[in-house]
Formats: structure tokens, sequence, C-alpha cells
């Protein structure tokens, strides 16, 4: 008789299970997720962190001021004119920015393919815009990390193209950790096409190990927090 049966005969006689399973490590349990002021304090901060820019406002008024404040000033500063493409999401609805756009002398060009427009228009529309404008779905306050699901009116384009990226954040969509963005995404129930992660601007190392702003994407990353 082996010493595996062996000890089986044992544990039966004393009423023991005489094929236990390997003890199990115990379940991770993540600790609670910090409150909303402080979720979002921590995404601002790691955010700036990775070279980018924070706007926390009190309304949807305020976040227009601020958009059309950034642009104008840039348009003032370095460019003869400024041509923003923005998305065209339920978010950017209800922000209503256009006409204060086109009143400060912005053009501006909507991500919405219709029949006169097509989706390599579009895409070049965005090669073409000195800023994309877009809502954000999520805001990861752990790794400063905004997620942008795609969606009709919100392609790729729009936040990858342009050299200026302004992205627009409702304060309750900041999670602390991708484990909880992962189950507000589930939670929606059908998966979007892609998601989109941005931290900071866009960000290239050569084998020299020297890193470069702005190469592969967007070079300058403000994001409006609306707190309401």
């Amino acid at each position: 008789m082996d010493r595996k049966s062996f000890l089986a005969r044992v544990r039966t006689s004393l009423g023991v299970d005489p094929d236990p399973l390997p003890p199990q490590p115990p379940r991770y349990v993540p600790p609670p997720a910090p409150e909303l002021t402080e979720r979002i304090r921590i995404l601002c901060t790691e955010l700036e962190a990775a070279g980018g820019f924070t706007h926390q406002v009190s309304s949807v008024q305020a976040a227009r001021q601020k958009i059309v404040g950034l642009l104008a000033t840039r348009r003032t500063q370095d460019l003869a004119e400024m041509r923003v493409i923005r998305g065209d999401t339920p978010a950017m609805q209800t922000l209503d920015i256009d006409a204060e756009l086109r009143a400060a002398g912005i053009e501006l060009t909507v991500a919405r393919p219709t029949e006169t427009m097509t989706h390599e228009q579009l895409r070049a529309g965005a090669f073409a815009a000195d800023a994309g404008l877009t809502s954000v779905d999520f805001g990861v306050a752990e790794t400063g990390t905004l997620a942008l699901l795609a969606a009709p009116g919100q392609g790729r384009a729009v936040s990858l193209l342009p050299p200026l990226h302004i992205a627009v954040l409702d304060a309750g969509d900041v999670v602390y950790e991708l484990a909880a963005l992962f189950e507000q995404v589930q939670a929606r129930g059908e998966l979007p096409s892609a998601l989109t992660f941005i931290t900071g601007p866009s960000k290239t190392g050569d084998i020299e190990q020297k890193l470069t702003i702005g190469v592969h994407g967007p070079g300058e990353l403000h994001l409006i927090v609306i707190e309401r």
C-alpha cells in the first residue's frame, strides 16, 4: 500500500475527508473607494502629474466659458485662426457651446457623419483641426486616466488627431480604479467597439530614452470637470 492510500484510509477511519482540497488563498477584497470629492482631487492631481491640465467648474455655463476662453486665448496668441472639431455625444449636445465658439471667431466642425459628410471627410477634418473637443465617459482617479467609449458621434479621431484635446467630464463619472470602471461599462450592457484610455498628453520614447510630447497624438490635454 502506498503512502497516499494509507493516509486516505486513516482519514476515512477518523471521519475526515480522505482527499481534502488544498487551502485556498483568501479572496482579495479591494479597500473602500474614497468619497467623490477625494476621487476628483486624486484624478486632477494624477492627471497634472502626467502633464495634463485640469479645471474644476461648478456648472455647464462655467464649463462653456472656460472652454471658449482657452480656445480664444490660443487663437489670439498662437494662431491667426482656430479650427475646432467636437464630438456629437449627448453630453456635448447638453454643453450647447457651438454658438459661443462661432461668436468668438472659432471655426467649428461637428463630428456627425451625414449624407454630405463621410467618415473619411470627418477624419480629414480632425487632422486639419487645431483642437478636438470631446466628452469623457469616465475618469479613473488612481491613475489620472480618462476613458472614452466609442459611440456614434464619438470616434477616436477627435480626441487623438488634433494637437490640443479639451475633454469634458461630469464629476459623478469619476471612479477610483480600473476595476470599478470595467464594472460600470459592463453594467451598461452592450460593450463598445473600442475603449480609449488617455493619461496626459501623447508621449513617445525613442531608443535613446528621450521622451517627446505630441508626436503621435495631442501634445496638450485639458480636462474640464463639471461639479454640479
